[in-house]
């Protein structure tokens, strides 16, 4: 088991794939935390964080709102993902995002 962590800094608009991570293939990676936060000090803002697996997405937060600069944890379990999933974030506001997903990567 190794783990791991991956960042994703100033998220706008358009659906971001955090830090181009994909599980890979033969593996298996649990999320033990992902945090989001709003790096904005004007507004609140909107995001949501998913998980797409093939042409299937499966939302973890979908338009929740983070006051101005507040943060929160969205996995307060764990979530167990397979080989080619990937992990999405995406804001209402430019630049306004902060995102950091820890886990653990293991061979099946």
């Amino acid at each position: 088991m190794a783990l791991k962590s991956i960042i994703q800094e100033a998220v706008g608009t358009d659906a971001t794939q955090v830090d181009g991570y994909q599980v890979p293939g033969g593996n298996v990676s649990t999320v033990v935390g992902w945090f989001i936060s709003n790096r904005i000090n004007t507004a609140p803002i909107v995001v949501s964080a998913w998980v797409k697996r093939g042409a299937r997405i499966l939302y973890v937060v979908r338009n929740a709102n983070l006051l101005v600069g507040g943060g929160v944890d969205i996995n307060p379990g764990k979530i167990v993902l397979v080989a080619g999933d990937q992990l999405f974030v995406a804001s209402s506001v430019a630049a306004s995002l902060d995102t950091m997903i820890s886990f653990s990567e293991d061979l099946v």
